[in-house]
């Protein structure tokens, strides 16, 4: 999954190889970043981060949990994705770890280091990710057993 900020100019063709291996129940984060070199160039980079799984044991969403609160901002986006992806209970701490990412105060944190736009990616996915969730274990919890 490429995920390219709503900042990349739609006008601009963009061409570059991205050599990565397709893991099975996994989501790998892949980051193109643009900084100005020029008045009139821009250097691209592709930046990868480690691949983040896409299941329901114990050591998966460990993992995740802990990239929830990852330096990188896309990180705990594509950590967010991944968890959306998961059926079933994914755990307390998660659901409390989602909360904490649609704070007002995560995302005062994040403008210190990221765009306007990342940071309410990041927030509005968390979001919608523990409502899932939240949803799914109160449904469990009212059907008859």
């Amino acid at each position: 999954m490429i995920r390219l900020l709503p900042s990349s100019p739609p006008t601009q063709f963009i061409s570059r190889r991205i050599g990565l291996s397709a893991i099975e129940d996994a989501i790998i984060p892949v980051r193109i970043d643009a900084r100005k070199q020029t008045e009139i160039t821009m250097v691209w980079e592709t930046v990868l981060g480690p691949p983040l799984p896409v299941a329901n044991d114990l050591a998966s969403l460990e993992r995740l949990r802990d990239a929830l609160t990852d330096p990188d901002w896309g990180v705990r986006w594509y950590a967010a994705e991944a968890i959306g992806r998961i059926n079933g209970d994914v755990g307390e701490e998660i659901r409390v770890a989602l909360r904490a990412l649609t704070s007002d105060e995560a995302y005062e944190h994040c403008l210190n280091e990221e765009t306007t736009i990342q940071c309410s990616l990041v927030s509005q996915q968390a979001k919608r990710v523990r409502i899932t969730h939240t949803g799914r274990t109160a449904r469990r919890a009212l059907a008859p057993e």
